[in-house]
């Protein structure tokens, strides 16, 4: 079992639970819910004023994992739900789908990968101005490649992600000279992140199992250059034969706007 909550800034929020449970002999399967949101969006009218109304926005998804394991090799799929929740009556619903794979070079090293939504997509339905509107979003493609080392006391994380714009179906204008249409992303275009993290277990200073990490998030661009960074610190416990985690972490610079934390607690049952 396993549940997150992040209270953020500007009143965002997202929240996840997990179950996972073996297959034997050496399969695995797992049910998740994620949900992401803001509240109190102030409402304006078409010159600005401020309606008065506040307004909520959600995003989120059901999902089913498979996995199971070939000698050194993991290989696992994700189904997933997705639903999307904006002012009024404009939602949408559709079905993601995800692959992965995770290959152990030993009990220190391993290298995995995944391609989200290697199929998945929104389908919108609205009324506007007395009139219904229907159409499809596609999702963006994401390539994640990802590897973890154990170094001493050290576990060393780091994932580079590229992420595939396909290019827009919605219109922009039409050129009023050449009545051509024109669209808002002309062309199929591939962004970049990388991240790292570093975690350290502190058991042969302290009495006490804890481990302390730190991270560096990097937004997505077309460069290097702008990153988020993180810390924070876990604990694992056992009461009753029951394994337990505690996990906390801070991201000290969201949105240049105060800082944005992460609880999560984990149970295990053997």
């Amino acid at each position: 079992f396993g549940a997150s909550l992040f209270p953020m800034s500007m009143d965002r929020s997202i929240q996840s639970f997990s179950f996972s449970r073996p297959l034997p002999p050496t399969a695995g399967v797992a049910i998740s819910l994620f949900r992401s949101g803001i509240d109190n969006i102030s409402g304006y009218d078409n010159i600005g004023d401020n309606t008065g109304i506040l307004y909520n926005s959600w995003e989120g998804y059901a999902m089913l994992s498979f996995g199971t394991t070939f000698n050194k090799l993991s290989v696992g799929i994700n189904i997933k739900s997705l639903n999307n929740s904006l002012i009024g009556s404009i939602k949408a619903n559709g079905l993601g789908f995800d692959i992965g794979g995770l290959y152990k070079f030993n009990v220190n090293n391993q290298l995995g990968f995944m391609i989200t939504n290697v199929s998945g997509s929104y389908k919108w339905n609205f009324n506007y101005d007395n009139s219904k509107h229907q159409y499809e979003e596609k999702l963006p493609m994401i390539l994640s490649i990802g590897s973890s080392s154990v170094v001493s006391n050290f576990l060393i994380l780091s994932q580079f992600d590229f992420i595939v714009l396909n290019k827009s179906d919605i219109v922009s204008e039409v050129n009023s000279i050449t009545d051509e249409i024109e669209y808002f992303q002309t062309e199929d275009k591939i962004e970049s992140k990388f991240r790292l993290g570093l975690e350290y277990d502190m058991s042969d200073i302290l009495s006490k199992k804890i481990l302390l990490r730190f991270g560096m998030n990097q937004k997505y661009s077309e460069n290097f250059k702008d990153y988020n960074m993180t810390m924070g610190f876990g604990i694992p416990f056992i009461i009753d034969n029951i394994k337990l985690g505690f996990d906390y972490a801070i991201n000290l610079n969201s949105m240049n706007n105060n800082f944005d934390q992460l609880f999560s607690i984990s149970f295990l049952y053997d």
